[in-house]
């Protein structure tokens, strides 16, 4: 569809066309109603008539025009034009564009790096809204005057396309290829910043994005293009192929930038860097001192490298990461500081397992470094750093294992109390019985502190009576006991009705010595750096700490690094007395996908967003799901089973969860977390939207979660949680 100037399309009016992309023609226009110039974006006509498409681009859209970060360019509005058309409404942003910038030559670093920190920005707050770019090149990156770097486009090739596979009918929705090129053309303008499983047609995430940015820096730094060729096949071949040559990089290219490509370009997607978040510490330590570092005006992109310690990184041990896949993680060590190669490798999942139960602890480490244990489908494995495979200990459905001060023995969790087994193998011995269960430590003296919600106890390792160290004041609760260095003093975290915090008490103490340390905090762990860590609005958070006074004697620092917090406030790490850390990333914790599997095994992904879902509900027809996503809202959400895509039905602050569906599949029930001190169980209608109301039809102060929905009367299921006769089964009218 073709615009004169004067046309207008709803308040827009048409200036001047601006050039054409593979989603249409694209226009300067005139907010009449807001005075400000846009970019509308036709879509063509074969797209508009298409009405699956154009049904999964305007849910796609209404999630890209939810991101607002100063450096992507917004989506302000999708406008109706006469015959069925659309046209997207975009923030106009002036200025060239980094393909315009590198064809007159490569960028040199001080202006390199700071685009590219922006460019990292602006990925990883996509990322973090769940969206991934998918056709990520210089042509998409705008650059104003002022050197403000813009992403544009985000989303729209999922959006127009609606499918990751390559293929030239999918490359032509990239919103910056010329709309009536050969579909050689096409293919080559975005081939070459394919990462090699989007090459090879494979399902992507953000890690394709993640290579791209690896991609584009190589050729903001060179002036060349990282994979090249002379036709589609040549360049999706070098893709899957070739390495770029480090040798191009400018000689005074420092080693962090060398080890964030590196890293980038990595081909297998399990080793890939996994979070924009870590590119932009490494681009800010490269900016902090680009000189300092002489390694790097001798070493390559792909040398073992040397990396600067942050405040609380202090020293090299061998880390491990343990994810779904795996990563990066970093150390804690007490002065002095000084550099030493810090080791970074992860531990793989043998295909099909999954972590277990990554809601409550599922990782622990040996005191002396040498041995990880984990759950992944009810057995628990040890991993020792000498040994290629992980070990099979002892099959144990639940959550939570620690290992003895020596390292020769390891507790764990069942559904009914504590156990323990000898690492080398062997039969288990109870320890002791147990109904509630919040966390345990177990101690240098040979005895373990554990609490049940209600005290903090301890009892032998050999088992016996246990006796009270701590009792919970009224209406409150124990949990995450841990016995500090010399056994004088506890620190755990005790909830109130005047809210929760870290606190800290002599083990011989009265009721009245507890020490308030940090309040709003749950969940903390010392660690022999002389730190607490703990997690605060999803992030791992380190703080000093004396532990001899029980001071906190500094501020907190955010560790750099995507560490999964459960909504509980629980990190997924596991720390050693030499320092190395173990962690679950976030975006391995949530790499869920909602699939269908036939009766030969063979899945379909319906819904291909990676979110972590749980509580899922067939609706009574088995087009739509009902479930409930951990993350920050913690809400229910519907999944349309038939053409993809979600649906937010709950929209408040509290965390709402269990939902299940009506018999007429018309209204949802779920379980909200405590609102005014009750928890409440509420009814609202399936089709979602924050103007529909909900009601609440019951309440209590205990935890309870919704089962079922009668198919034959109006009666709703619930399991309830009583601290005094455990798990109940109720029926609610």
């Amino acid at each position: 569809m073709h615009l004169e100037p004067g046309a207008r399309i709803g308040p827009y009016e048409v200036r001047e066309p601006l050039g054409e992309g593979g989603m249409g023609e694209v226009y300067r226009a005139r907010d009449t109603a807001l005075g400000r110039d846009v970019a509308l974006k036709i879509l063509p006509n074969a797209f508009a008539a298409d009405n699956d498409r154009l049904a999964r681009f305007e849910r796609e859209a209404q999630a890209l025009a939810s991101l607002n970060h100063p450096n992507i360019a917004q989506v302000y509005a999708i406008e109706r034009i006469d015959a069925g058309g659309r046209a997207i409404v975009m923030e106009l942003v002036e200025g060239e564009d980094l393909s315009e910038r590198i064809a007159r030559g490569a960028i040199p670093l001080d202006e390199a790096l700071p685009l590219a920190r922006q460019i990292a920005l602006a990925l990883e707050a996509a990322h973090e809204a769940g969206i991934v770019h998918r056709d990520l090149k210089p042509a998409n990156i705008k650059i104003r005057a002022d050197g403000t770097a813009k992403v544009l486009d985000f989303g729209l090739a999922k959006a127009l396309g609606g499918d990751t596979a390559t293929s030239a009918a999918s490359l032509a929705n990239s919103p910056t290829l010329p709309a009536r090129a050969t579909e050689l053309g096409m293919v080559l303008g975005t081939a070459a910043y394919m990462a090699p499983e989007q090459a090879k047609g494979r399902v992507v995430d953000r890690r394709a994005d993640v290579w791209a940015f690896g991609v584009v820096l190589y050729e903001m730094l060179t002036g060349r293009r990282a994979f090249g060729g002379d036709d589609v096949t040549e360049v999706m071949a070098a893709v899957i192929r070739d390495t770029p040559d480090p040798r191009a990089l400018p000689a005074g290219t420092p080693m962090a930038v060398r080890r964030l490509l590196r890293r980038c370009l990595e081909k297998d997607v399990r080793k890939r860097l996994r979070d924009m978040g870590d590119a932009g510490v490494e681009l800010d330590e490269a900016m902090a001192a680009p000189a300092a570092d002489e390694a790097s005006r001798t070493g390559d992109a792909v040398a073992p490298t040397a990396s600067r310690r942050s405040p609380l990184a202090l020293a090299g041990a061998a880390v491990v990461l343990i994810g779904l896949a795996g990563g990066a993680a970093w150390t804690l060590k007490p002065a002095p500081v000084v550099d030493r190669p810090l080791a970074r490798f992860s531990v793989l999942l043998d295909d099909g397992q999954r972590l277990q139960n990554l809601n409550n602890p599922n990782l622990a480490w040996s005191r002396d470094g040498r041995r990880l244990a984990y759950r992944a489908d009810g057995v628990i494995y040890i991993r020792s750093l000498d040994e290629v495979r992980p070990r099979e200990v002892v099959e144990a459905p639940g959550s939570g294992q620690w290992f003895s001060p020596d390292g020769n023995q390891l507790l764990y969790r069942t559904t009914s109390g504590l156990s323990k087994v000898p690492v080398e193998g062997g039969p288990s011995q109870r320890i002791v019985a147990l109904e509630g269960f919040w966390g345990l430590d177990w101690a240098d003296d040979g005895t373990i502190v554990y609490s049940d919600g209600k005290s903090i106890q301890r009892i032998a390792d050999s088992g016996g009576a246990p006796t009270v160290l701590v009792t919970a004041p009224e209406g409150g609760h124990l949990f995450a006991p841990q016995v500090l260095p010399r056994g004088r003093a506890l620190l755990f975290t005790l909830t109130e009705d005047t809210g929760s915090g870290i606190v800290t008490r002599a083990i011989d103490g009265r009721a009245t010595d507890v020490r308030r340390l940090l309040p709003g905090v749950t969940s903390a762990r010392y660690v022999p750096s002389g730190h607490i860590l703990y997690a605060l609005e999803g992030r791992l958070m380190a703080v000093p700490f004396d532990a001899d006074r029980l001071e906190v004697t500094g501020p907190a620092v955010a560790m750099p690094e995507s560490v999964y917090v459960s909504v509980a406030g629980l990190p997924q790490v596991a720390v050693s007395d030499t320092g190395a850390l173990a962690y679950v990333a976030t975006e391995e914790a949530q790499a869920l996908q909602l699939s269908w599997v036939d009766p030969g095994g063979q899945s379909r992904a319906v819904v291909t967003v990676p979110r972590n879902y749980s509580d899922l509900m067939l609706s009574p027809d088995a087009r739509r799901a009902a479930l409930h996503l951990w993350d920050q809202d913690n809400d229910v959400w519907v999944a349309d089973l038939v053409r993809g895509g979600l649906t937010r039905i709950t929209f408040t602050k509290d965390e709402e969860e269990t939902p299940v569906w009506s018999p007429d599949g018309r209204e949802l029930a779920y379980a909200s977390a405590a609102r005014d001190g009750k928890r409440g169980l509420f009814i609202k209608p399936a089709d979602g939207g924050a103007a529909a109301r909900e009601r609440k039809v019951w309440e209590d102060v205990d935890h309870f979660h919704v089962n079922a929905w009668s198919p034959a009367t109006r009666t709703i299921i619930i399991e309830i949680r009583r601290t005094s006769t455990s798990n109940d089964i109720v029926a609610v009218d």
